[in-house]
């Protein structure tokens, strides 16, 4: 479509009855803007102007009070950039009043994104650009797509843009994110990368909210009990008092149902939360038949946390003192699950502990869900005795242009869009406690020689500093890669892999464990209690259990646990309370395991009830009859009664 005729199509609708519209979900939207367009802002499609770009001292004015939207959206828009960029998309963020403050953009889009002035200080405001997707989204306060001939200005029309508001904890519009295809689309496809933005924007907010409320402790709900995405998850910052000071969504419902925490007090929902830290703070909320699920994350300083113990009783703050801060017992659970019953392990887990509490580092090396963090957790519980932080940083998941600053820290002004105060660095929080770097064999080798200052002198220097800055910590590294291979490649410095694997703890992917059947039963048993249930694991279950290769290691067996206590209502937990992939597992060409195990499951309970139907299927936990119909299907005969044939 030309400019002409999208012109003349904007108007032909503008002149017909709102009724007429319709045709997809944001045609309200879209004719509310047309009608703006030329009622309120004077505006022709055939004649808008071009976005009208900042000047140098006028966009410095704009990024000064950014400097914390900025920090933690970049590395957002480089991760949704990394998803679109090899579909033509551009990625952009602007702030509340539609100036753009980051962008990028594919080498092969340049002229065309130049020749639109889709560039950094451009003003995408609706009253000056007519219908745009983040002008108007800033105008609407909403999530929504304009796709093509939506846009009011005919010169606009070839683009189509998803756009999502950022909103701060007190529902003041910060900015919007902006994924812009310089391609014909359709409203369908704009519709999926529309979902995509939005979750991007609700992972900025919460980390956004987690940085205003540093000296909080945060309780994150979710409906899944992984925790993997920030984007589908309600935070909730809880001050010493153990009073709600505030939520990362004021506007947006729980993502679990609010019945769902009926009944329990703040100060219960952080007790039972740090109840069940021996499974990484993660507590199952029940109530009235719906479930979900909070996460506990310790902010501020320890003298801050350690204050909620002398609280009186009634508070629900002295329900916290034992399990949290009292910290070496309560995690025997973790170190105990993690390496189960192998002496191997135990021992190499026990020299740890012995070489880490005279501060020597820690090198963790084993498959992904293996249990390398909750290793790393409990360690610094069991030498720390719950005094420091832990600070956990995934050299994987952060950019590399952030991950200097983020270990470092930086002084106010370092750099365009540092935060006004200044950023005191992971490496800071630490002191005192525990530096996990997780995935260190994904670190960029240029910053390991940063790292290998700081652990030979103990001092650093911010980014935008030259005053050097004292740090003490324990140090525990974890990879799933083969470092020495990395160094043999030239992908890691020999130097920094000698300081770091002081002693190296090894973990056995769960398939290759001796112990992987006690491992099971001791996971089951406590996911099963955790939901309230005295069932146990059924031989049958069991075996199916144990012969699995658990490609997800203990991550996938506390999921598979959790998975059968939500389902079991009898005493013990059977195959149909089982993943279906593991319970349809074979052995042979003919039969399954499941069909295997049963059988001797039926023989053991008929021996042991010496050939009692009825008492051997009480046992079991079914009628007489299911019990003689499977004897039947099975060929089960008594072995005199088989004798008696023969006789005959």
């Amino acid at each position: 479509m030309n400019m002409s005729s999208h012109a003349n199509g904007v108007l032909t609708q503008l002149g017909q009855p709102a009724a007429v519209d319709g045709v997809h979900p944001f045609s309200s939207t879209v004719r509310a803007s047309w009608e703006r367009c030329v009622a309120s802002y004077g505006l022709q499609p055939d004649d808008v102007p071009e976005a009208h770009v900042l000047g140098g001292d006028e966009y410095k004015d704009v990024l000064g009070p950014l400097g914390d939207l900025l920090c933690v959206a970049k590395p957002e828009v480089d991760r949704l950039f990394a998803r679109l960029a090899s579909h033509d998309y551009l990625v952009s963020l602007a702030q509340r009043d539609g100036v753009m403050v980051a962008l990028r953009c594919p080498d092969s889009l340049l002229s065309r994104v130049t020749s639109h002035h889709l560039i950094l200080g451009s003003v995408w405001d609706e009253a000056h650009q007519g219908t745009n997707g983040i002008g108007t989204c800033v105008k609407e306060k909403q999530a929504l797509s304009v796709v093509m001939d939506d846009h009011f200005g005919s010169h606009l029309a070839p683009l189509s843009c998803s756009v999502s508001p950022i909103f701060g904890q007190d529902g003041r519009l910060l900015g919007a994110l902006n994924a812009t295809s310089m391609q014909p689309s359709s409203r369908a496809t704009q519709d999926l990368i529309l979902g995509m933005v939005k979750r991007s924007a609700r992972r900025i907010e919460n980390l956004l909210f987690a940085q205003a409320n540093r000296e909080h402790l945060i309780l994150r709900f979710s409906q899944y009990d992984d925790f993997s995405d920030y984007a589908s998850e309600l935070w909730l910052a809880v001050d010493g008092d153990l009073v709600i000071a505030s939520s990362s969504d004021p506007g947006r419902p729980l993502p679990i149902a609010l019945r769902t925490l009926t009944g329990l007090s703040v100060g219960e929902l952080v007790a039972r939360c740090s109840q069940d830290m021996r499974n990484e703070g993660i507590a199952r909320i029940d109530r009235e038949g719906t479930r979900g699920f909070v996460k506990m994350m310790m902010h501020g300083t320890p003298q801050r946390r350690s204050s909620w113990t002398d609280r009186p009783a009634g508070t629900g703050a002295s329900a916290i003192k034992e399990p949290v801060f009292e910290s070496a017992n309560a995690q025997e659970g973790p170190i105990g699950s993690i390496f189960g019953d192998a002496p191997e392990l135990k021992e190499q887990t026990r020299v740890a502990e012995k070489l880490l509490r005279r501060n020597l580092p820690i090198l963790i090396q084993g498959e992904t869900g293996s249990g390398k963090t909750a290793l790393a957790n409990a360690l610094h519980h069991a030498v720390g005795g719950g005094h420091g932080n832990f600070v956990v940083i995934n050299c994987a998941s952060i950019s590399r242009d952030l991950i200097e600053s983020e270990l470092f820290g930086y002084r106010a002004g370092a750099f365009t869009g540092a935060a006004p105060n200044g950023f005191k660095g992971r490496l800071l929080e630490a002191d005192g406690g525990t530096l996990f770097l997780d995935e260190i064999g994904d670190m960029p080798i240029s910053l390991q020689s940063r790292l290998l200052q700081v652990l030979s002198e103990g001092e650093f220097v911010p980014v935008g500093s030259t005053k050097p800055v004292s740090v003490t910590f324990r140090l525990i590294s974890a990879t799933l890669h083969d470092v020495c291979k990395l160094v043999a490649e030239g992908k890691f410095r020999e130097d920094l892999y000698f300081r770091l694997a002081g002693n190296v703890v090894t973990i056995p992917p769960l398939r290759r464990r001796a112990d992987r059947q006690h491992l099971i039963q001791s996971v089951f048993r406590q996911e099963l209690a955790k939901a309230g249930l005295s069932a146990t694991l059924s031989d049958t279950a069991l075996t199916l259990l144990t012969a699995y290769d658990w490609p997800g290691n203990i991550r996938e067996l506390a999921h598979t646990a959790r998975y059968a206590a939500a389902l079991c209502e009898d005493e013990a937990v059977s195959v149909e309370h089982l993943p279906r992939h593991i319970a349809n597992l074979r052995v042979g060409a003919g039969s399954s395991i499941k069909e295997s195990a049963d059988r001797n499951v039926l023989l053991r309970a008929l021996d042991a009830e010496g050939w009692n139907v009825s008492t051997a299927a009480q046992k079991l936990g079914i009628s007489r009859s299911t019990l003689h119909r499977k004897m039947v299907a099975m060929g089960i005969h008594r072995a005199r009664d088989q004798a008696s044939e023969q006789e005959l």
